[in-house]
């Protein structure tokens, strides 16, 4: 019941969802074309979160700064990323895989992470400890 050439937002419940997969995009965006068919790809591997704190050597948060997450396997484009006032940050959903840390436009990493193909939800990294004065 789509109407052709207008574009059409639609929610997704999908009630068996394997376990360890997550939906993806709940609320894609249609554009339906005269006669068409339309697939809408359902599910993402994409299901771990990485979470930890940024800090200066003397402990002080480093406090509103922009990183980057690299994934070191397949698409190797940068996640962006952004602390919070106490040096936190949390990054949005990441596939399995290898990734690094890194300050944006450089290419020394401030920490390496591996994501298990198993592991789902939020994996604590604790604190990386920059040993500069700078974020």
């Amino acid at each position: 019941d789509l109407v052709a050439y207008t574009p059409r937002e639609i929610q997704l419940d999908v009630e068996a969802l394997p376990p360890g997969r997550g939906l993806g995009v709940d609320r894609p965006l249609l554009m339906p074309a005269y006669r068409s068919v339309i697939l809408v790809p359902v599910g993402s591997d994409a299901n771990s979160q990485i979470t930890g704190r940024v800090a200066l050597a003397d402990g002080r948060p480093v406090a509103l700064a922009a990183l980057q997450i690299w994934p070191m396997d397949g698409d190797r484009t940068p996640v962006d990323v952004f602390t919070t006032r106490k040096g936190g940050f949390t990054t949005p959903p990441l596939r399995p895989g290898r990734y690094q840390l890194r300050k944006p436009g450089e290419a020394t990493a401030l920490a390496q992470y591996v994501i298990a193909p198993d592991h789902a939800g939020l994996m604590d990294v604790g604190t990386v400890v920059l040993k500069e004065d700078s974020p």
